[in-house]
């Protein structure tokens, strides 16, 4: 097992633009542990949730969700299984802003 922390500093990076976690029931404790510490050196998150996986699994999602939000983070897309986090920060007029002119 690695981090992410560990593989940005073995290549040298400081930031993430998008960070996709699809890692089979573990994105719950992985996100507590970075809103713990209030490490997000990302700008956008795609998650596979698998609240399946776990009888408290509904309940973990809408925690995880509750942190990201905290953590200054939007919902810009619910599918079945996946979400979709970018900052606020990063949203104008309600879209994301990719830096393109409108």
């Amino acid at each position: 097992m690695n981090t992410l922390k560990n593989f940005m500093s073995r290549f040298g990076h400081k930031h993430v633009d998008i960070l996709k976690l699809d890692i089979e029931g573990e994105e719950f404790p992985v996100i507590a542990d970075m809103a713990e510490r209030s490490d997000f050196p990302f700008t956008q998150l795609l998650v596979e949730t698998h609240e399946r996986f776990s009888k408290d699994g509904d309940s973990l999602k809408k925690e995880m969700v509750a942190g990201l939000e905290r953590a200054g983070f939007a919902v810009v897309h619910h599918g079945h299984d996946m979400l979709t986090f970018l900052r606020r920060s990063d949203i104008v007029d309600g879209r994301p802003d990719c830096g393109v002119a409108r």
